[in-house]
């Protein structure tokens, strides 16, 4: 379930009750049909820990968390994801996310057409390899070893519960 979540950078602060509700509607759904959940957070991520705790969410990805290593990892002692994007080739933030994260916790996204691996131009699905290069760089790792664990990841998240 998602793209969803919270935004407290591009939508006005009147709407937070508005946004909270409609994203533990989401929620629901997404645990009460096993499903996980894709989650944006901008600059409201502590509040989305919250909220995604207080559900017993066990399924989630953050998608682009922009929320610092000391919150990520409260979100990967939980079992949380986190996809990181192409831009990650110039983005330092990213680069220290994917380094400090448990390689368990590490997806990646293009996140097209934003984020592109080459700032200022269109980023285009294809570019999510690029990312996987340079989380590879960043661990010690061969690329096929981070294909690998990114996959292992994504089964994961997205394979169903056993009844």
């Amino acid at each position: 379930v998602g793209e969803c979540g919270l935004d407290g950078h591009w939508i006005k602060k009147e709407t937070y009750r508005e946004q909270e509700r409609v994203f533990e509607s989401l929620i629901q759904i997404a645990v009460s049909n096993d499903l996980p959940i894709i989650v944006h957070s901008r600059n409201l991520e502590k509040r989305a820990l919250e909220i995604l705790a207080s559900h017993n969410c066990t399924k989630v990805n953050l998608h682009c968390f922009c929320g610092g290593a000391d919150l990520a990892k409260k979100y990967a002692d939980l079992g949380f994801c986190f996809s990181i994007p192409a831009n990650i080739v110039y983005n330092k933030s990213f680069q220290r996310l994917a380094k400090a994260l448990p390689a368990e916790c590490l997806l990646t996204e293009t996140d097209a057409p934003y984020l592109s691996p080459v700032p200022k131009t269109r980023n285009v699905p294809s570019n999510v390899v690029e990312a996987v290069k340079v989380i590879a760089n960043l661990r010690g790792w061969d690329v096929a070893e981070a294909k690998q664990t990114i996959w292992q990841n994504y089964s994961r998240l997205f394979a169903p519960s056993s009844p």
